[in-house]
């Protein structure tokens, strides 16, 4: 209780000092921006700083936020109608992903000697549950359809895997094979039947989900790949990419297999996540002295 209640009193403290990348920050004064020609900030909404990632936004507006350090991780509800953000729910220090069941439960993955997904209510953020999981995850996504999670995890025998977990009434584990080692994203596609990866030399290769999960395709985007998202149509994969503070955006056809177009992105974005009626993306940016999420609309993809 004491640990929830300081985590709390920081955060707000947190929250009224907040730095917006790419906007105005509580002083006045403008933060680093990268300007876009392509692509429209729409919003930005404050988050606490040491941002990390967030969640697909659900049907009433909410976007669970993982901010937090090495020391101590938390979980955040930002209303995304109200532009405002709850108080924080302590989690372990291990906590390393956050994201959300299509109409379904909010899950984390925690990592450590027994690495497992932790299932949590999608309103309050509470513990529900939980699964192991073969290895430390990298990361994790939710299938469109509801029916299936995707991760990278990296097992004990440093090896990189896709796991396939079911969700239901019959959650199990139920497909893992090998991908890249260098894999740091994953985004399945709408109708479940493939998946992609990228790896951080920007290389993006295509998955049947179906045994014995063989290779489909594979391309390149650029070198320096951070998070990749996929259109509802199953169209278009927009991949953050970039060194250091810069990030941009690749928009990639996949009838092609190539780049269309380039999104410029704010500095030290760190995820992308996308709208569930793909109107829009939301880049998540965090640092050790601030944290937001931008809205970027006018995609062209």
């Amino acid at each position: 209780m004491y640990r929830r209640y300081r985590l709390r009193i920081v955060a707000m403290s947190v929250l009224a000092g907040l730095v917006s990348a790419c906007g105005v920050n509580a002083q006045g004064g403008s933060a680093p921006v990268v300007a876009s020609k392509t692509g429209h900030i729409s919003r930005i909404y404050p988050t606490p700083k040491g941002t990390e990632m967030a969640s697909m936004p659900a049907p009433n507006g909410m976007m669970w936020v993982l901010a937090g350090n090495q020391h101590v991780q938390a979980l955040f509800p930002l209303e995304l109608t109200h532009h405002t953000v709850g108080s924080g729910i302590a989690l372990n220090a291990r906590t390393s992903l956050v994201g959300q069941v299509a109409s379904g439960p909010l899950f984390t993955m925690q990592n450590g000697s027994t690495p497992q997904i932790v299932w949590r209510s999608a309103t309050s953020g509470k513990r529900t549950g939980s699964l192991s999981l073969p290895g430390f995850a990298i990361a994790g996504m939710s299938g469109q359809t509801g029916h299936h999670l995707y991760f990278v995890c990296l097992t004990a025998a440093h090896r990189s895997e896709a796991v396939m977990v079911t969700t239901g009434s019959h959650l199990a584990v139920s497909g893992t094979w090998s991908v890249p080692s260098t894999t740091v994203s994953l985004a399945p596609s709408p109708t479940g039947r493939h998946v992609y990866t990228l790896s951080t030399t920007g290389q993006v290769t295509e998955w049947s989900t179906k045994s014995p999960h063989q290779m489909v395709s594979q391309f390149s985007i650029g070198q320096s790949g951070r998070s990749l998202v996929i259109n509802p149509a199953g169209t278009t994969l927009y991949v953050l990419k970039g060194r250091h503070h810069i990030r941009n955006i690749a928009v990639v056809s996949l009838s092609t297999e190539s780049v269309s177009h380039v999104l410029a992105a704010p500095a030290y974005s760190r995820q992308i996540v996308m709208s569930p009626n793909g109107r829009a993306l939301y880049v998540v940016v965090g640092t050790a002295a601030y944290g937001n999420v931008q809205e970027i609309t006018q995609l062209g993809g």
